[in-house]
């Protein structure tokens, strides 16, 4: 299920910091999706009782992932979760992500999903992305179409929220697909090009980068 997102002018961005995640940030990431904005938007979850339950539900989501968090002034305010499919849709990863209700609006969606979508397209060089979302979250809708998802499919009644039924759509973003590094030494050329892209963003430009 994708989670809030975000998808207006980057009033924010050069100042938010986006690294991988770490066991210290789960308190945060449970604030986050148990968040009533969070959960009326966009999940389709329970409330997660304890920051180990989120952690047993992350660890249920497979072994290939990219997670990274949203840092502003030490504080984390968002969350995005790659997780790779495995088998033969190893070439697919189901995303999701997040952003503190009063961190909205301003740039954090965008900075996440960019950074997600880099490491998907240099590192891992899946072909597809993919996501659920509500039919009625027009801004997350939006940010996910300006990077290039497209909506596939319709979930009629999808989940209840306050007791009445919300649909939602099913997006997808296709790319050439690379696949998997195949030695230690296109690995390591992958991470280089992923760290020559992240650094390129802070500096403001924005190059095209083929795994």
């Amino acid at each position: 299920m994708s989670l809030a997102a975000d998808g207006a002018a980057p009033r924010m961005e050069t100042a938010v910091l986006v690294r991988l995640r770490e066991d210290r940030d789960d308190t945060a990431i449970f604030a986050l999706v148990n968040e009533n904005s969070f959960r009326r938007d966009a999940s389709h979850f329970d409330t997660f009782p304890t920051v180990d339950a989120l952690r047993g539900w992350l660890a249920s989501l497979g072994e290939s992932r990219f997670e990274t968090v949203a840092e502003l002034d030490n504080e984390v305010i968002g969350f995005c979760g790659l997780y790779i499919h495995p088998h033969r849709r190893s070439h697919a990863a189901w995303l999701f992500l997040g952003v503190r209700e009063k961190f909205q609006g301003k740039g954090v969606g965008k900075k996440l999903l960019r950074t997600a979508i880099a490491a998907a397209d240099v590192l891992f060089g899946l072909g597809r992305l993919e996501l659920t979302v509500f039919v009625d979250n027009e801004r997350a809708i939006g940010l996910y179409q300006t990077f290039g998802f497209e909506i596939e499919g319709r979930h009629n009644k999808f989940v209840h929220r306050c007791g009445e039924p919300v649909d939602a759509f099913s997006m997808a973003r296709l790319h050439v697909e690379a696949g998997p590094p195949g030695s230690i030494d296109e690995l390591r050329e992958r991470i280089a090009k992923l760290a020559l892209w992240l650094h390129s963003r802070r500096s403001g430009a924005d190059p095209q980068i083929t795994p």
